[in-house]
């Protein structure tokens, strides 16, 4: 099986309640996201304000907090045996906890700076995020080069074989979305403030490499597929550079997806706030039929319930 760990856009108000201090172990988590990123993650995650915890300096720590903190409580019950392990976007770090590569307060200190570094760009930049739904990523990048947008608009994520998120500038945007609407491809604005895995993140590629120099890496102990790679990577440097390198790059996850079921896996259970990942892999027609896909709250079940 291979646990897959979400990233932004899975926050909600009262998430991770169940794994708030449900055991010692469990509660270190919560002590630990709160103590390296300043802020009460417990109060934050459970009373909000939403427009708070949309921001993405809160929550990239509190969305990783919450995929620990299940990943804890499911190893307390005796996890399901893992063969592979990958995250989306900010997810990756949980994964790289997961796989052992880092420790829990390295992961905070990481997940903490990048949200403060995309952050702080967001203010600088006038970028946003649309999800265009019932197209691949070659068909979006034949409309980008078509409309001579070069690197103003980047696929932000190869979701899926029929959803891509596209990121940039608002300006870009706005000449680019009417010939997705014109095409009947259906769009949705994200809701974020800042222009993720595109070319207006590139500015703090240093600041994030400083970052993750800082950190202690070691090999991973599972099979860790990367978001820049698409395939297992067990190089440490090359660990390193890819997570850099995601802060302004395409997140593969198709590719992703598609290298974890050619590897075998039996099965995907998704370990977070909300069942979106596995969601995503019913656009993988060419993959049915599909291993099995679950979500952690059924192996917590019926002691507890994350989402539905």
């Amino acid at each position: 099986m291979a646990l897959l760990f979400p990233g932004q856009g899975t926050q909600h108000i009262g998430m991770g309640e169940a794994v708030c201090d449900q055991s010692p172990a469990t509660a270190r988590v919560w002590d630990c996201a709160s103590d390296i990123a300043g802020f009460d993650l417990r109060r934050l995650c459970s009373k909000g304000p939403m427009p708070r915890l949309d921001k993405t300096q809160y929550q990239q720590v509190a969305v990783t907090c919450v995929n620990i903190a299940s990943l804890v409580a499911l190893r307390e019950r005796g996890e399901p045996d893992v063969a592979a392990l990958a995250g989306h976007s900010v997810g990756e770090f949980s994964a790289l906890f997961a796989a052992g590569v880092l420790g829990m307060e390295d992961v905070f200190r990481a997940v903490a700076a990048r949200g403060r570094i995309m952050q702080a760009l967001a203010e600088q930049t006038d970028g946003a995020m649309y999800a265009i739904k019932g197209v691949g990523r070659d068909v979006i990048a034949e409309l980008i080069a078509a409309h001579e947008l070069g690197d103003a608009i980047t696929v932000a994520n190869d979701n899926s074989p029929r959803q891509q998120v596209i990121s940039g500038s608002k300006a870009a945007l706005k000449e680019l979305l009417p010939a997705l609407l014109r095409a009947g491809f259906e769009q949705v604005k994200l809701p974020v403030n800042g222009a993720w895995h595109s070319a207006l993140m590139l500015p703090g590629r240093e600041d994030f490499q400083a970052v993750i120099d800082g950190l202690q890496f070691a090999a991973p102990q599972l099979p860790l597929f990367t978001n820049q790679a698409a395939a297992a990577v067990s190089d440490i440097e090359q660990i390193r550079q890819d997570l850099v390198v995601n802060l302004y790059s395409t997140v593969r996850w198709r590719e992703t997806m598609q290298a974890l079921v050619a590897s075998g896996v039996g099965g995907f259970l998704e370990v977070g706030p909300k069942k979106v990942l596995g969601r995503l892999l019913q656009d993988f027609t060419e993959l049915q039929p599909l291993p099995p896909v679950g979500h952690v709250s059924d192996y917590l079940a019926p002691h507890v319930a994350l989402a539905d």
